[in-house]
């Protein structure tokens, strides 16, 4: 497990110590920041959790990317998570084919869990202990299995408007089986 190695000074993550969940530090994301947690977990069963607490009146995203290529656009994403100021998400697979919404309460932090099967090929998205959704993972990559976890992507959407600025803290990665 290690962080991408961003090519661009705006693609690097702040450490800050503004707010956390524990200890005293934790990511802060603004627009247009871009960094991956590089996993690369091809076996197994995982359990990713965080937490992600939003500025006042701005969003947040992330996404888990099944094939991540640090520096190409050969990356697949296997489900993408967006939260809207005043308490509203969506996730989508499948490049928005498939879509739910969620709610979340806003102002405080938002536990955000993901548990991924890679060998049986299910995934589950749970935000707040809420299940949103679960699914066949593989789908962005055509169904049929054996797609992988390649890595966390936190990402500053500065085109999802008033834009993003998010702390993230307590990453948790358990191999479960």
């Amino acid at each position: 497990v290690a962080w991408s190695d961003p090519a661009q000074a705006v693609e690097q993550a702040l450490i800050s110590d503004d707010m956390s969940v524990s200890e005293s530090n934790s990511l802060h994301i603004v627009n247009d920041n871009d960094i991956v947690l590089v996993l690369k977990y091809e076996t197994g069963k995982y359990q990713v959790d965080f937490s992600l607490h939003l500025a006042e009146n701005m969003g947040g995203y992330y996404n888990l990317q099944q094939i991540f290529d640090n520096g190409s656009d050969a990356n697949v994403w296997g489900h993408q998570v967006e939260f809207f100021a005043g308490g509203q998400g969506h996730m989508s697979i499948d490049q928005w084919a498939t879509s739910e919404t969620f709610e979340y309460t806003d102002g405080e932090w938002i536990k955000c869990s993901q548990t991924i099967d890679i060998d049986n090929d299910t995934a589950s998205l749970t935000i707040d202990d809420v299940l949103v959704y679960e699914w066949q993972w593989s789908v962005p990559q055509g169904g049929g299995g054996n797609a992988s976890i390649d890595g966390i992507n936190f990402y500053g959407k500065s085109d999802a408007p008033p834009g993003n600025d998010y702390y993230v803290d307590d990453i948790k990665i358990y191999k479960i089986e």
